[in-house]
């Protein structure tokens, strides 16, 4: 099994060796409206999407003349916006998180006109770092809390999903992009609740410069 393993991963660096390395740099807005629901009853809330920001930094390695692989690092901010509505007095939450994402994607690129169509999909990994939690209430007061991650914290500190992307590449290495990232692990800490990111970013990039 290891001699199986080792060949496989000598043939992996042999190939990126020889392959055309381009790397860049990528920054846009999120629009953040996670999956929340309890596993008791009906949430006697409602949450809508807010809008956040991400930037990183971004590779490319070059599979064929046709597919690539494009590993990254993304300053990511997701959330929500909560809202409690009662007869006497109303709650409202917006919840901030930042995570540092690697997205593995693999993309296909399309010739149409001066440039390419770009069509991708791939896993991610998150890790929480911080953000905060801000609480108004109906009487103009409010509170502001950093957000922890880790058992018995505010959320899990590990995210994992699925990105879902297409866009399109100009010739002198900039690109536009449009990400669907969909969670798939729990990142609520309470075992009433099931919440996953769901988030929507559009990406405006530029490749710096390649290997070869």
């Amino acid at each position: 099994m290891k001699k199986y393993l080792y060949a496989v991963l000598l043939t992996l660096f042999v190939s990126a060796a020889s392959a055309q390395i381009k790397f860049g740099a990528k920054a846009g807005v999120n629009f953040s409206s996670p999956s929340l629901r309890s596993s008791l009853a009906d949430l006697p809330f409602n949450i809508s999407s807010r809008t956040a920001w991400h930037a990183g930094v971004v590779s490319e390695i070059e599979m064929s003349k046709q597919f690539y692989f494009q590993p990254g690092l993304t300053l990511s901010e997701k959330g929500y916006k909560l809202s409690a509505i009662g007869n006497v007095s109303s709650v409202y939450q917006t919840l901030s998180p930042l995570y540092l994402e690697i997205p593995l994607n693999v993309v296909a690129k399309f010739p149409a006109g001066i440039g390419k169509i770009l069509l991708g999909a791939g896993p991610y990994i998150g890790f929480g770092l911080g953000g905060k939690a801000k609480i108004t209430f109906s009487d103009g007061s409010s509170s502001e809390e950093k957000i922890l991650f880790g058992k018995d914290k505010y959320l899990n500190s590990t995210d994992l999903g699925l990105n879902f992307l297409a866009g399109y590449e100009l010739p002198k290495g900039f690109f536009l992009s449009c990400n669907y990232g969909l969670g798939l692990s729990n990142i609520n800490t309470s075992s009433e609740l099931i919440q996953k990111n769901r988030v929507v970013s559009v990406s405006l990039g530029y490749f710096i410069f390649q290997t070869k």
